[in-house]
């Protein structure tokens, strides 16, 4: 089905395939506006920095645990975390 177009066995990320997924909706009759479409692509990304925003926040919480500072300039300079 879908995502045997796409030389996939699961799902195929739309980020990585926007175009080819769209061209397929489109072909396929789907009733989707560009909108809706950007909306999700809003939402997808919303949630992105939350995931991010929480894996450094799990990082510092483990360099506070090991007595480290709650920043690492490798990663994000302007970023410092108070717990």
């Amino acid at each position: 089905m879908w995502m045997s177009r796409f030389g996939s066995e699961t799902a195929v990320s739309f980020v990585d395939n926007r175009r080819r997924l769209m061209e397929a909706l489109d072909r396929d009759g789907a009733p989707l506006r560009l909108r809706d479409i950007e909306l999700i692509e809003e939402e997808i990304e919303r949630a992105q920095q939350y995931i991010d925003h929480a894996n450094r926040l799990r990082a510092a919480s483990q360099r506070c645990g090991e007595g480290l500072p709650l920043y690492d300039d490798r990663v994000d300079r302007h970023t410092v975390y108070t717990l």
